[in-house]
């Protein structure tokens, strides 16, 4: 297949494009706060973060965030196989990666996430 074309992309890269494209819709909302932060992916959780979920009964964490230091910028990782799975379908996986990527934000920015997006509304298993 050719590289430019979107079925050469793996899953990996398809998703870190739908954190970008997540982004690039916040900023357009709200500019320098967001720009200002880091998007990445990981493929999961550490092992410590998921030992937590399963001992306190909470549900495998879909990111993290972290906020700026001296040395960084502020930082969200959205975490690919719990999204994936929770979205069930690459039908609505875009929603649920944009989904997470408002939690994350509203969690930096100590805000709720309907503040962050004002189409936000919490993930029901079903659109």
């Amino acid at each position: 297949m050719h590289p430019g074309l979107p079925g050469s992309r793996t899953r990996a890269e398809r998703f870190e494009d739908l954190i970008a494209e997540s982004a690039e819709r916040l900023e357009l909302l709200w500019g320098q706060p967001i720009a200002s932060m880091e998007f990445t992916t990981e493929l999961m959780p550490r092992s410590t973060s998921l030992d937590y979920s399963e001992a306190s009964g909470r549900p495998v964490p879909l990111g993290r965030s972290w906020g700026a230091t001296p040395r960084r910028l502020a930082r969200v990782t959205i975490y690919r196989r719990p999204v994936e799975e929770l979205a069930g379908s690459p039908m609505v996986l875009p929603e649920v990666v944009h989904l997470a990527v408002v939690e994350q934000v509203a969690e930096l920015l100590l805000r709720e996430p309907e503040e962050i997006d004002p189409d936000y509304h919490p993930w029901e298993g079903g659109f």
